[in-house]
């Protein structure tokens, strides 16, 4: 039997701090907070160099995934066993007084091939998310490894342009996120919410992307692949796959 084609997601981050507090910051985060982007999380646990988190499934129950951590000597890696099988690695090399931030994924597993690759993409926003929210950021062009349909990149690269192209992405706002199904208006995983908060933003944005879906598809102009929405105060952007969304909200904030 031919093994499971993996999910691959690549991004590079050009960090306006030094490398030894970029990876200090990253490596000081615990990897449940960025591997709870994949799926909701039902419990985990910390035994002797790993973590083990159980993740909720459709209809099989729950997920296993024990994460191990592994300094490197220019970053950190992170591997993946169970429902998911693979790694993130994140790698950083200095650029005069900066950071140029590598960071690469793969994996598979029983996980990946129920929810996808933005599972995994879920989870490299996560660490994305953190450290921008830390440091100033702008992502860096670059041919990914795979498919890249993650919203925060979209995320990035409108905050980017709409600030000239050329000033730090992270503007002192924050940013958050929900992954949502939106046929059935459920919550799949947040960044930055309280559940309650969560479910009700969830509930709401389904009902608001449903009626834009069947508007758009109604012109005759195909399915609604993302959206974007800014406000006074916030830029929302959702992009939508197989029904389910993933949306990025940045509070937007004035230079100093």
């Amino acid at each position: 039997m031919a093994a499971a084609e993996k999910a691959r997601r690549s991004m590079v981050l050009d960090v306006r701090a030094p490398c030894d507090r970029v990876l200090d910051y990253i490596a000081s985060r615990s990897p449940v907070e960025y591997a709870a982007g994949a799926a909701k999380v039902l419990n985990y646990s910390e035994k002797k160099g790993s973590y083990i988190v159980y993740y909720a499934s459709t209809g099989k129950g729950e997920y296993r995934v024990e994460i191990s951590v592994s300094p490197r000597v220019d970053g950190v890696a992170y591997t993946f066993k169970g429902a998911v099988e693979g790694s993130i690695t994140i790698a950083g090399l200095p650029r005069g007084g900066g950071c140029r931030l590598y960071i690469e994924a793969q994996a598979s597993g029983p996980l990946i091939a129920e929810y996808g690759g933005e599972a995994l993409g879920r989870i490299v926003n996560r660490i994305v998310v953190s450290t921008v929210s830390k440091f100033p950021a702008v992502l860096m062009a670059r041919a990914p490894v795979g498919r890249l349909g993650d919203v925060f990149i979209e995320l990035l690269e409108l905050v980017n342009m709409a600030s000239g192209g050329s000033s730090r992405v992270a503007v002192g706002g924050t940013v958050r996120s929900l992954a949502i199904n939106v046929l059935e208006g459920k919550i799949i995983s947040a960044t930055g919410f309280g559940e309650e908060e969560a479910e009700e933003k969830a509930s709401k944005l389904s009902e608001m992307l449903r009626t834009v879906m069947g508007v758009i598809e109604s012109l005759g102009w195909g399915g609604v692949e993302r959206v974007v929405i800014s406000t006074r105060d916030h830029v929302v952007v959702a992009s939508t796959t197989g029904g389910i969304a993933t949306v990025a909200i940045l509070e937007k904030k004035g230079e100093e």
